[in-house]
């Protein structure tokens, strides 16, 4: 009988400390590459690691969607 293990889906976003713990785990982390490429956003700071106060305070810097910049803060790069 085959071994059950946990799936994680849209994993394209990861923080790197969880790669070696979803090996440790036996977790499959699962994902479809047009999604780490297509859809994209990137905002002026790490909502997973900033006080929750300070995720108000967070502003878009860049939109991707379908692998294309739509929308570009100025100076974002």
């Amino acid at each position: 009988m085959t071994e059950l293990r946990f799936r994680v889906e849209h994993a394209q976003i990861l923080h790197p400390a969880d790669i070696p713990r979803f090996a440790r785990l036996g977790v499959i982390a699962s994902m479809q590459p047009t999604h780490a490429t297509s859809d994209l956003m990137v905002l002026s700071s790490d909502i997973m690691r900033v006080p929750p106060p300070e995720i108000l305070h967070t502003t878009v810097r860049m939109t991707v969607v379908g692998g294309k910049v739509v929308y570009e803060q100025e100076n974002a790069r």
